[in-house]
């Protein structure tokens, strides 16, 4: 796409700087988007991740402070 619209800039004003600014400008926004929704998608992640982490961490809480469990012992 973006040499496609160099050629064109190119071919519509003879001006090889604009096409170079139009290619350029493609390029960055390309850039951009893709940054944007990788660094939304990382904190998805993250906080996924941590609310994960605190329900294990809460589970883990339970089971040290319960009480120990009494044997049970088969009767005769």
């Amino acid at each position: 796409a973006g040499m496609g619209m160099m050629g064109g800039v190119l071919n519509a004003t003879r001006n090889g700087a604009l096409a170079a600014a139009a290619l350029s400008g493609t390029l960055a926004a390309a850039y951009g988007v893709s940054r944007f929704f990788y660094i939304r998608s990382a904190r998805k992640r993250e906080k996924e991740l941590r609310a994960v982490l605190q329900r294990v961490v809460a589970r883990a809480q339970e089971s040290l402070n319960a009480p120990p469990e009494t044997p049970r012992f088969p009767r005769r």
